[in-house]
């Protein structure tokens, strides 16, 4: 191929262009400080660092979170230590209140402050970041504590009603829980002397054994109705917010429908769910500590151990699935109606479906949720998520209750049950609640417990009452000292009474003609002039009362005795508050370390934002050494050029072309 001048000439004319282009790029390289000056300039680098640019966005919206949770857990941590130092104060103001020589303006000025220090913690919990309450749950746009009335709004009634019949709210005891809103039937069988209460349903629900809060001394039993005293006006307490009172005796069956408002002065309406927030792909961090954690007695849940499918479907079951359709393992489930339940409650008792659990094969796993709710009367919350049962005990604080399901031929169903959170703790704001009734009343409100059972053979049953203004919590025993019966044939039957200290308190003489009551020092406290009668109620110190009934069938055995607790209210705040710290210290345990277990994905989080920056640094910015070196490699190439073309233009036949 024959090389003309004129192609040397346009050659030349592109070595000097592609120069000049190079000198350009590399001068906006200097002015930008940008490698990849367009999506051309290296298509898979850019590719590359469009990539870390987003990872470096998505992990800068981690780092985000991250900041806002550690800012919302340091308030939570500030609000309960400032809970502490209240309760502090409301412990300080019961030790005042427990020495015993203040007059009632004194007790009176206690309590005003208990009250405002409860107001105090009733803010403090609901302390609120960045307009969200934070010891909601998930229900952060509503406080967590609230004041509200409750009430009980009479509807209708059936039988025949005493005179001054009526369903009033009351305040529930402190180791139950209250009525959920809607409509309940409260009924009295004359037959039986006994209360019930239903639901709108029919369904049962327990209420307590006897009507009176024994919380501070024992625990308060749930039953499926309360026998009351038919001679006298009622005055019976459910322990669930509502009670049921007369002015007249009643003489024949009746019942009151009404509706029902929950409500209280520290009524909490959050819920225990906590929230959570992305802080890395697919890791989320649960942020809060509740308020029912914090400030309410935690509830014992249960949660079955597998997951149940739906075989008609081969996915996770759901509330919608047929009972028939359920499996687990090999034992699949012909007839629901042969599926029964047992366990136990709240306080060991032990439960169990009824014979007929109302189930069939159209029945679906909700309606096996309200089979369960009913076995145990109402005080368990029965839910399904994601293919699992799980059960929740309305009762807050220790809790003993577990399940299992069986059919007919013995085979447990659907799993173990596993406890996934232990009941602890207690209600601050009930704490301090009956403290400052306790100072308001002159320290003279107690609680007198159940009888125990007899430590042997006898069988006369006992019923422990009154108000204690004793100034200490105390456990009295009772023992059989000498005689078989109440009253005795002849001679004496003598029970006495000897306080936690083995100090004698009391003795009761029971004689065939009168029974006679004495305190430690031998004075006559109480006498009657006849023979004891079944129920007849004693007084004996500090405001106990008990009574024996039983009689006729009844007998005492030598040396046999029973216990009854005794809890001074104001005296027993003290101890509650000492027990209830450890709760705070829980919460604010959980908040350092949901804090540094957010700063250490923070860290983490930073480290591999560093490396990505480098890495995107060394694809798309200028290394300026290295620019600069190629520019000055360019100008000495441009020059070279430049001078070549010089020596190429001195040539004759080029001139003659040009």
């Amino acid at each position: 191929m024959r090389v003309t001048e004129r192609l040397i000439y346009n050659n030349f004319i592109n070595n000097i262009d592609k120069i000049d282009s190079n000198i350009s790029n590399v001068n906006d390289q200097l002015a930008t400080g940008r490698k990849l000056l367009s999506p051309s300039s290296d298509p898979i680098a850019l590719s590359q660092a469009l990539s870390i640019s987003t990872d470096i966005g998505v992990f800068d919206n981690y780092s985000k979170n991250i900041d806002a949770i550690i800012a919302h857990l340091n308030v939570a941590d500030n609000s309960i230590q400032n809970a502490r130092d209240e309760l502090v104060k409301i412990k300080n103001l019961a030790i005042t209140g427990a020495n015993g020589i203040n007059d009632a303006d004194s007790y009176n000025a206690l309590a005003d402050n208990v009250y405002q220090d409860l107001l105090s913690l009733k803010n403090i919990a609901n302390s609120s970041f960045e307009g969200k309450y934070i010891f909601s749950g998930t229900k952060s746009d509503k406080p967590a504590i609230v004041s509200k009335a409750k009430s009980a709004v009479f509807v209708s009634s059936a039988g025949t009603l005493p005179t001054g019949a009526a369903v009033s709210v009351s305040k529930q005891f402190a180791d139950l829980y209250q009525l959920e809103g809607g409509q309940y039937t409260i009924s009295y069988n004359s037959a039986t002397s006994t209360i019930s209460l239903t639901d709108s349903d029919g369904n049962t629900i327990n209420i307590d054994s006897d009507g009176r809060d024994t919380s501070m001394t024992d625990h308060n039993d749930l039953a499926t109705s309360a026998v009351v005293e038919k001679t006298k006006p009622l005055n019976y307490d459910t322990g669930l917010g509502v009670k049921l009172v007369t002015s007249s005796a009643p003489t024949a069956d009746f019942s009151i429908t009404f509706n029902y408002d929950k409500g209280g002065d520290f009524l909490y309406q959050g819920n225990d769910t906590l929230m959570q927030a992305a802080i890395g792909k697919g890791m989320n961090l649960p942020f809060t500590v509740t308020g029912a954690d914090t400030f309410k007695p935690v509830k014992q849940t249960l949660g079955s151990f597998n997951t149940l499918i739906d075989d008609s479907t081969g996915n996770t079951a759901t509330k919608d699935t047929k009972i028939t359709d359920l499996r687990f393992g090999n034992n699949a489930i012909a007839d629901p109606s042969t599926i029964s339940f047992s366990g136990k409650d709240h306080t060991g008792l032990d439960i169990a479906s009824s014979v007929s659990n109302g189930l069939d094969s159209s029945s679906t796993v909700s309606d096996l949720l309200k089979a369960i709710e009913k076995s145990y009367g109402g005080s368990v919350i029965a839910d399904f998520k994601d293919g699992k049962i799980i059960l929740s005990d309305k009762r807050g604080g220790k809790s003993q209750f577990d399940f299992q399901f069986t059919d007919s031929a013995s085979r447990i169903l659907f799993g173990n049950f596993q406890t996934e959170k232990t009941g602890s703790g207690y209600d601050l704001f009930r704490i301090g609640s009956d403290l400052k009734d306790a100072l308001s009343s002159g320290n003279t409100e107690g609680v007198v417990g159940t009888a125990s059972d007899w430590s042997g053979a006898s069988t006369v049953k006992v019923k422990a009452d009154g108000i204690y203004d004793g100034a200490i919590d105390d456990k009295w025993t009772f023992s059989v000292a000498s005689g078989t019966k109440i009253p005795p044939v002849s001679g004496t039957t003598t029970i006495k009474v000897t306080d936690s200290k083995n100090n004698p308190v009391a003795t009761i003489d029971f004689t065939s003609g009168a029974t006679t009551v004495k305190d430690k020092n031998g004075n006559t406290l109480y006498t009657t002039s006849t023979a004891y009668s079944d129920g007849e109620i004693l007084h004996l110190p500090h405001g106990v009362d008990i009574s024996f009934s039983n009689l006729s069938a009844g007998s005492l055995s030598s040396n046999d005795s029973f216990s009854v607790n005794l809890a001074n209210k104001v005296q027993s705040s003290i101890g509650l508050i000492d027990k209830y710290l450890p709760q705070l210290e829980s919460s604010l345990s959980k908040i350092g370390s949901l804090t540094n277990r957010a700063q250490a994905q923070k860290n983490r989080i930073a480290t591999i934002t560093i490396s990505d920056k480098k890495e995107k640094s060394s694809l798309m910015d200028a290394d300026y050494a290295s620019v600069i070196s190629q520019y000055k490699q360019l100008q000495v190439v441009m020059q070279a050029t430049l001078s070549s073309m010089a020596q190429i233009n001195q040539l004759n036949l080029f001139n003659y072309f040009k």
